[in-house]
């Protein structure tokens, strides 16, 4: 008897409970229901609600997070026309209350799809699909206040970027991801263009980068050229995570695809397939891919200068040197093909030196400084084009020691 009492009293607290819980709802829908609330009145309005959401007799319920999240998304609004009016607000936490609205929302989508039954208590299926019948309540409302929101999704994720707040700015943009394939949006023909979502996915993967998650990074930034968003950008930043992450193989298909867009733009993609292709001693296939850029380019002195380097490596410097000589001639403020030019001549007399062991000083002199002379001409215009470049210093220090430059090598040491 005593513990049937003691249940008895246990059922009628429970009862009180819940009842005042769902009173606490109650109460929260009729203190907002007042359109010139302010957005104070919402933020206590949310925070009367919280325990509800986590209430054993209201947190299975699909209205509890629908009216969360009806109630930020509302704080949101006061915030932004706040902001419109050109008050100051703290745009950090409004964007965090939009989130916050979608996963209250998603929550409630969760709950909202309740089971049918028939008489007997068995499951309702559809004749048609076979399928449970389910009743909702709140989703098309639900769906609809999402889509609503779409374009802010995309603003509040620039806010927190901006803020420093990476995750979040994630989940923004993640949320706007997920309302735009939605089935309502497509139902309401307001999907938006694919390259918009594409450069959603990117600003995803600049989110990504900054908290060092380079895999997610990868994958929003293919997913953003997956869905025609193929801004240089997208492919670069791209590059920049694989070589973090040490992926050779991708890295050499990323550049491959920048090329295909970008190629005229930016010689990085063409110099990593070259290497690609140098690395596996594939010299035709590198040459090949050089002159086709070359026929698009004729006067890119960098190509030529890329050329050489292959010659170079595939014969020598001798066969290479015509090569550098046509980047210099498409282009004499070329530093790179300057210091190429003149190294080879500088090479070309340390081998004359080398052939020539049993000549006398004076008759190697003649043999050799001329070759030397040709090599500091070009040596000194690419010190002139960039005085920084400790390859050019080095040789330039060599040949006026040769030379008896002194005045020049004191120079140059200073």
């Amino acid at each position: 008897m005593r513990n049937r009492l003691f249940h008895l009293i246990l059922l009628s607290l429970f009862a009180l409970s819940s009842l005042a819980q769902q009173q606490v709802v109650d109460g929260v829908k009729r203190s907002i229901s007042d359109l010139s609330a302010s957005a104070n009145t919402y933020k206590a309005a949310l925070s009367r609600l919280k325990p509800a959401l986590s209430h054993e007799s209201t947190k299975d319920k699909a209205e509890t997070w629908w009216l969360a999240g009806k109630i930020a998304f509302d704080i949101y609004d006061k915030m932004q026309h706040t902001k419109a009016v050109g008050n100051k607000v703290d745009e950090k936490e409004m964007a965090t209350y939009l989130t916050q609205g979608y996963n209250y929302c998603k929550s409630a989508l969760r709950l909202d799809s309740v089971p049918e039954f028939n008489h007997d208590g068995t499951p309702k299926i559809d004749r048609k699909t076979g399928r449970r019948v389910v009743k909702t309540k709140y989703s098309s409302d639900i769906a609809a206040k999402l889509l609503e929101n779409l374009q802010h999704f995309a603003s509040a994720g620039g806010d927190l970027y901006n803020s420093g707040n990476w995750p979040e700015a994630w989940n923004a943009w993640e949320a706007y991801h997920d309302i735009a394939l939605s089935a309502y949006a497509r139902e309401k023909k307001k999907v938006p263009a694919d390259t918009l979502i594409g450069k959603m996915r990117f600003y995803q993967g600049l989110a990504s980068f900054q908290t060092s998650d380079f895999l997610h990074a990868h994958q929003c930034f293919s997913d953003a050229r997956i869905y025609g968003y193929k801004q240089k950008a997208v492919f670069d930043n791209d590059l920049n995570v694989l070589v973090r992450m040490g992926d050779t193989t991708e890295v050499v298909n990323v550049a491959r695809e920048a090329y295909q867009v970008h190629g005229a733009a930016d010689i990085q993609y063409l110099r990593i397939l070259i290497n690609d292709h140098l690395n596996k001693l594939q010299y035709k296939e590198a040459t090949s891919l050089l002159d086709q850029a070359i026929k698009k380019d004729p006067n890119n002195a960098e190509y030529y200068n890329l050329k050489g380097v292959i010659i170079e490596q595939e014969k020598d410097y001798e066969a290479a040197l015509p090569i550098y000589l046509k980047a210099i001639e498409a282009d004499p403020y070329y530093p790179v093909g300057q210091y190429d030019v003149g190294r080879c001549y500088y090479l070309r007399a340390l081998e004359l030196i080398k052939k020539n062991p049993n000549l006398s000083r004076s008759a190697l002199n003649d043999k050799v400084n001329p070759v030397f002379q040709q090599a500091l001409f070009y040596l000194e215009n690419a010190y002139e084009l960039n005085t920084a470049d400790p390859d050019v210093i080095k040789i330039l220090k060599d040949i006026y020691y040769r030379l008896g430059m002194g005045e020049q090598l004191q120079e140059l040491e200073r």
